[in-house]
């Protein structure tokens, strides 16, 4: 008999993989540090293009992605990456006001992250995520 798959909510922190995507070398290197501190996996793309690749190849529970990158907005590449994962669970980050005012208008979008921030948002804001 096989042994049936966890259901998502059922998803513990610790075991959770994260994809961080942010262009910003010295942001995405400290939010590396702060998610790899609390689930098992994190892989990193300085793009949303990168990031959709390793959507492909990897099995990924958390997008973790800023709003505004070069190459597709944060929030095109959540709605691109949800059509290959459909579980996915996504979670915002911005510098700006102005994206902060239109997370709120978007779904999904109540999973937000306001930069600068520090490990305990990051913290908090994944274990609620994966609570849900």
């Amino acid at each position: 008999m096989p042994i049936a798959a966890r259901p998502k909510s059922s998803l513990e922190i610790a075991d959770a993989t994260v994809l961080l995507v942010d262009d910003d070398p010295d942001v995405r290197g400290l939010l590396q540090d702060f998610v790899a501190a609390v689930v098992s996996t994190v892989y990193v793309a300085a793009s949303a293009r990168a990031a959709l690749l390793l959507l492909k190849e990897r099995d990924v529970d958390i997008l973790l992605t800023d709003l505004i990158l070069p190459d597709i907005d944060g929030f095109s590449l959540a709605r691109r990456a949800l059509l290959l994962r459909p579980t996915l669970r996504v979670l915002y980050i911005s510098g700006y006001a102005e994206t902060t005012r239109q997370s709120a208008a978007r779904p999904r979008a109540a999973n937000f992250l306001a930069k600068p921030c520090r490990f305990k948002d990051v913290d908090r804001a994944l274990r609620t995520l994966v609570a849900a």
